[in-house]
């Protein structure tokens, strides 16, 4: 199905650091907080964010170039709780973008592209 959109449901309100604004820099944070695969580095962060209250954190998303934001929720280690439950079913995104107006092309075939070397001189 590829990527999908689905909206969820939470079972209670929670505090989200927000990391995605620019204030956050003050506090040493970047972009690369919430995309980088070393995850005693984010985990670390988690904690310190729950620590002092929090109860997720939203911020960028690793795979989606653009404005497009996630929200991760605190909780026990381990598997995804079975309890929570997406609250639509999941729509193709292709479906969600044709809906919206946006024009949804098909990526080209390698072969059908020329790749050049930029000329630096």
């Amino acid at each position: 199905m590829g990527r999908v959109v689905s909206a969820l449901r939470l079972r209670q309100a929670c505090l989200a650091a927000d990391v995605s604004i620019d204030e956050a820099a003050s506090f040493r944070v970047s972009s690369e907080l919430t995309t980088m695969t070393n995850y005693q580095v984010t985990q670390a962060w988690a904690r310190m964010f729950h620590s002092v209250g929090f109860g997720a954190v939203l911020g960028a998303l690793r795979f989606s170039p653009g404005q497009d934001r996630g929200l991760a929720l605190f909780g026990d280690a381990g598997g995804p709780d079975p309890g929570r439950s997406a609250a639509t079913a999941p729509i193709p995104l292709s479906d969600v973008a044709l809906a919206l107006d946006i024009p949804v092309v098909d990526v080209p075939d390698r072969e059908v592209i020329e790749f050049v070397e930029p000329d630096l001189s």
